[in-house]
């Protein structure tokens, strides 16, 4: 109990005390894939989780590291893609709204049932992420972004619907 009372008092001073000048931020999102390409006709978003920490700092300027992780599902039939999404980013840290951009690369794995052992495929490409951050208080903050992935081509036919995928994702975080 003494030691669950301690890192509960711990943990609230550092998220009350340090979350002006966070470095490391979490956040859940709800994917929402769109444009005329297979995934955003096909899937529905069903869960994102984020994460970035921001190494430099120079003046206004923030740079950094961040990953998602996600899930899509194809509605019509039992198929799943895992989403894993490592990026470089740059924020520029404003008072209540925070614009950011990455850039990195996706890997896209599909199962074609929650119990199947093994990949069935998998694609992967360029990812460029642009997005918007709003503090509502110190701690918490609600965020929009978008991902543009441009998929290699070897394994598909190389048309925009195979190549070029767009995933709007909306949630809301915490500052640590």
């Amino acid at each position: 109990m003494k030691k669950t009372l301690l890192t509960f008092l711990i943990i609230s001073s550092c998220l009350t005390g340090f979350s002006q000048n966070s470095r490391l931020f979490l956040d859940i999102n709800l994917p929402f894939p769109i444009g005329d390409n297979f995934i955003g006709k096909n899937y529905k978003g069903v869960f994102d989780l984020g994460f970035k920490f921001n190494m430099v700092k120079i003046s206004k300027l923030k740079l950094g590291i961040s990953n998602n992780v996600g899930l899509l599902n194809y509605p019509q039939v039992p198929v799943h893609a895992l989403m894993i999404k490592p990026r470089l980013n740059a924020e520029l840290g404003l008072k209540k709204i925070t614009p950011y951009a990455g850039i990195g690369y996706s890997l896209f794995t599909y199962y074609y049932s929650p119990i199947s052992p093994g990949i069935d495929k998998t694609n992967d490409g360029l990812n460029i992420n642009f997005g918007l951050r709003y503090n509502l208080i110190s701690i918490i903050y609600v965020k929009l972004d978008y991902d543009f992935i441009k998929f290699r081509t070897e394994k598909m036919v190389n048309t925009s619907y195979n190549r070029n995928i767009m995933i709007l994702n909306a949630g809301i975080g915490i500052k640590l």
